[in-house]
């Protein structure tokens, strides 16, 4: 069992209790009001019990505002990162010189990544990641290297991890406490890190969960001239709570931060984001309430309290439907009576403030607008979307920004830098095997990548810019057509294509490069200049023709112009 200094398992242990009081002391209690009224089944705290199939949802009359939550983290999925079309595209960074032999290593790198995806569980992992980030305003999640899948995603609900973030706002440390039976750890970690009464509660099958902590946090002992893992960027920890100083069950570390926590809206001094949880909370209680005044007034309508005249007291009496009341014949005539019939207007407006309330929640989550978009899929563009919804997508844009920055840029640079690990000895020979990807063109040797994301709400976004570009053509085809032949002489068509074209997302690699632009116009210029001398040399011919076949006596026009008499 692998053993550190005294000094730094203790700090270990301190940071990790650290990280653990800052969430606690101010982010607990509200997310687990979030988990009460808005998602029962997400998130996970103290006393909750693995695998517990106990319900959560007491505290829920009315079940809508699950449901929301649901269309949000499906339409977030679907909108930014769907398996059933290309959702990102690759590109060299400016500077570097667009050839064939790019784009083709491009396009090859970018479909290798999407079959690595495509077979991994990254799209059933999503929507919870953006269920928790819709309903808590903070998600995590992590992409580790996988000897089945190449890549393996796995999701930590809220109250399971803590984090922190650097002096630039950017998450670079997580840290979370689980549980395992002794035969998992012995598992995942070897029997031979393990400590002894661990390993002896392994073989003889004990299911006693043990606490474990890992530490995922930046190195400040890195050097990348070293190849071994300790010397990484980040180091990863794995210790068991309240085991022997100084002992720990793996310490390894990852080029890249293993940890996507993407954030739907975030202050600069919080590490913890805010969500449409948020928003909906207040409306959601709300509703809870109104759902059970409502159920009171129906069952005073169904079985309202009666009066009955006190000489009755005693005698047997029936109030179910088809029951008999038995009276003395001096009382015949007697019947109950409903104790308090409710204003008939009270329920018709409870309804209403129940569907206010509901209406009030589902704009909270965006409801409206990724229904539109799942729905109208395939049948309705980018700019469609966002002409009939700006609105919302502009509230929307620094959501889809932040999450291209927080979740989607370093999930590719975490799965590339596990497909580049796994090819790069194959591409020297050192081990067996196709690689991944296949080595770069030198012009891309040490250059980083640039990711483009060409997702349905990627493309709703650049749709404003596509929109004043096609404006701007149509406009000046309108003074073209007014009299204005010179028009399109102010406006540079090449750069207006390209980005357009790059606005509604179409394949790069579908748009020529610069050389091949001006190599087609000049052989067509070519082309047309051959034509053109074609035609004059048919044309003085067929003149000359014309002339040698005319009769110059007489008196004609042609005569007098050649002098002839």
């Amino acid at each position: 069992m692998p053993k550190l200094q005294i000094a730094e398992a203790e700090r270990l242990r301190k940071k990790g209790g650290q990280l653990v009081k800052d969430r606690d002391s101010s982010w607990l209690a509200k997310w687990k009001n979030m988990r009460d009224y808005l998602a029962p089944n997400d998130g996970q705290f103290d006393g909750d019990q693995p695998n517990d199939g106990e319900r959560r949802d007491r505290k829920m009359v009315n079940k809508r505002p699950m449901r929301s939550a649901q269309i949000a983290a499906a339409g977030m999925a679907s909108g930014m990162a769907s398996q059933a079309r290309p959702w990102f595209n690759l590109a060299a960074p400016n500077g570097v010189q667009k050839t064939a032999d790019i784009d083709r290593w491009l396009y090859d790198v970018a479909e290798a990544i999407r079959l690595v995806l495509s077979k991994s569980n990254l799209y059933n992992i999503l929507p919870q990641v953006f269920h928790s980030q819709a309903v808590y305003g903070t998600a995590a999640m992590s992409a580790l290297p996988d000897d089945e899948d190449i890549v393996r995603f796995h999701h930590y609900p809220v109250g399971t991890f803590a984090l922190d973030t650097s002096a630039r706002g950017v998450v670079d440390t997580f840290y979370r406490e689980y549980t395992m039976t002794p035969r998992q750890m012995a598992q995942q970690f070897g029997e031979d890190n393990l400590s002894i009464n661990v390993k002896l509660a392994a073989k003889r099958g004990e299911l006693t969960p043990i606490t474990i902590c890992h530490l995922i946090e930046p190195n400040p002992d890195a050097d990348m001239q070293r190849v071994d893992k300790a010397a990484m960027p980040w180091r990863s920890t794995y210790w068991e709570k309240g085991g022997n100083d100084g002992m720990v069950l793996r310490q390894s570390g990852f080029t890249a931060f293993p940890v996507m926590a993407p954030r739907w809206d975030v202050n600069g001094v919080n590490v913890y984001g805010t969500g449409p949880g948020d928003v909906a909370l207040g409306k959601s209680r709300e509703l809870q309430l109104l759902e059970a005044d409502k159920l009171r007034v129906v069952q005073q309508y169904a079985r309202p309290a009666v009066t009955a005249p006190l000489s009755m007291r005693g005698q047997a009496a029936s109030l179910v439907p088809g029951g008999i009341a038995w009276v003395p014949d001096n009382l015949l005539g007697t019947a109950f009576q409903p104790a308090y019939t409710p204003d008939p207007n009270v329920l018709p407006n409870l309804r209403a403030e129940i569907n206010e309330c509901i209406g009030a929640i589902a704009e909270a989550f965006f409801e409206d607008l990724f229904l539109l978009i799942s729905q109208s899929e395939g049948t309705m563009t980018a700019y469609e979307v966002s002409q009939r919804k700006e609105e919302k997508m502009l509230m929307l844009g620094p959501v889809v920004e932040r999450n291209n920055d927080e979740l989607f840029d370093p999930l590719m640079n975490q799965v590339f830098a596990i497909m580049l690990e796994q090819s790069m000895p194959r591409w020297m020979g050192l081990l067996p095997g196709v690689p991944l990807i296949p080595p770069p063109p030198e012009e891309l040797a040490g250059v980083p990548l640039t990711v483009e994301y060409i997702s349905i709400l990627a493309q709703a976004q650049k749709a404003v810019a596509a929109g004043s570009i096609e404006r701007a053509f149509q406009f000046t085809s309108m003074l073209v057509q007014s009299g204005v032949p010179d028009a399109f002489d102010a406006i540079d068509t090449d750069e207006g294509q390209k980005g357009y074209y790059a606005a509604i997302g179409a394949p790069p690699t579908m748009i020529r490069d610069a050389e091949q632009v001006a190599a087609i116009r000049q052989a067509r210029a070519e082309a047309a200049a051959a034509q053109q001398q074609t035609e004059q040399g048919m044309a003085m011919a067929q003149g000359a023709k014309l002339m040698s076949e005319t009769q110059l006596g007489g008196d004609t026009a042609l005569s007098a112009l050649t002098g002839v008499a």
